[in-house]
């Protein structure tokens, strides 16, 4: 559960000290695209911390997800707390109206990422039938499984912070133990198994 506050004003910009205003407030989902590519340059001095990158994104709807927070909680002060779990990772506009008109910055980004990972949650999976490390493999032939890091609600991870670790025994004395690859920043939170028996068998 996560949680913000809203603090109101009168139409002069003056701080209200009283409770009484009622607040509508829902999460929708969107898409963050890159308005166009970005040159070399620009990825350099991002990189750097020169320039920010959220200049060259855009967000659009995308009507996949919705989250309807609680009643915003009237504190008597002049504002109010709206209380929300959010269990999808992804990026959402926060829509705040009152009485049908959004208030000032509304509707707000806020970025959803992923719980800490969950290992039930993971997904082990194969991309080339060729060479799939899953079910039957040929003798002498490398054979890869990746490993899809989740957290406990299914979404998938958005780093390659974590370490698997796998073993691998088989006929004729085959045995391999080593930590899962993270496959680097293009594929975030996925890691590679490989293995090569020469010897035929289970």
């Amino acid at each position: 559960e996560t949680a913000f506050l809203i603090r109101s004003f009168d139409r002069w910009g003056n701080e209200r000290t009283e409770g009484g205003v009622v607040f509508d407030t829902i999460l929708r989902s969107v898409a963050k695209r890159l308005t166009r590519p970005l040159t070399d340059l620009e990825l350099l001095q991002i990189s750097a911390g020169i320039i920010d990158a959220e200049q060259f994104y855009t967000y659009q709807q995308d009507g996949l997800y919705f989250v309807r927070p609680n009643i915003a909680e009237d504190k008597n002060d002049g504002t109010y707390e709206v209380k929300y779990t959010p269990m999808v990772a992804a990026f959402y506009f926060v829509e705040i109206n009152r009485g049908g008109e959004f208030i000032q910055g509304s509707p707000f980004v806020v970025e959803v990422k992923p719980d800490v990972t969950n290992a039930t949650s993971c997904l082990v999976f194969c991309k080339s039938v060729n060479n799939c490390g899953l079910g039957s493999v040929q003798a002498g032939i490398r054979s890869v499984v990746f490993i899809q890091a989740r957290d406990r609600n299914g979404n998938n991870k958005t780093d390659s912070l974590d370490l698997f670790y796998y073993s691998v025994v088989g006929a004729g004395g085959f045995s391999k133990t080593e930590e899962a690859r993270p496959l680097g920043p293009q594929y975030p939170g996925q890691y590679e198994i490989n293995y090569n028996p020469a010897i035929a068998g289970e």
